[in-house]
């Protein structure tokens, strides 16, 4: 964002169709990808011990680096963990016009929702 390039990245994707129909299976999935990722934040030695458990070969302190790293990007302190909104799609919109890499405006109401942020968080 320091540079620019202020949008939403390693988002989740699912279809209306499963929304639809199992909506259940949509909110666990969300709701333990945030708690792992609010668990590795909490507990970088243990979440790097997961890591290096499948990353063979990568080492323990270019892990311990690019958790801490990654943190402040993953977690902003502005808003509860996942939440995105439509200043955010707005600006990733914007972007990517500008870059001539999407060639129409899109309705952000389309694109993504809050729902299933909003359950965990009990909004």
């Amino acid at each position: 964002a320091d540079y620019g390039v202020d949008m939403y990245a390693d988002v989740l994707f699912t279809t209306d169709n499963l929304i639809e129909t199992n909506p259940s299976l949509v909110e666990r999935f969300v709701r333990s990808t945030i708690n792992g990722w609010s668990y590795a934040l909490e507990n970088e030695s243990e979440a790097v011990n997961y890591i290096l458990k499948y990353a063979t070969s990568s080492n323990r302190d270019h892990e311990s680096l690019m958790l801490r790293s990654s943190a402040p990007l993953i977690h902003t302190g502005t808003a509860n963990l996942g939440s995105m909104d439509d200043i955010g799609w707005g600006k990733s919109q914007k972007m990517l016009n500008e870059q001539k890499l999407l060639e129409k405006q899109v309705d952000f109401e389309d694109l993504y929702t809050m729902r299933f942020i909003n359950l965990i968080y009990n909004k």
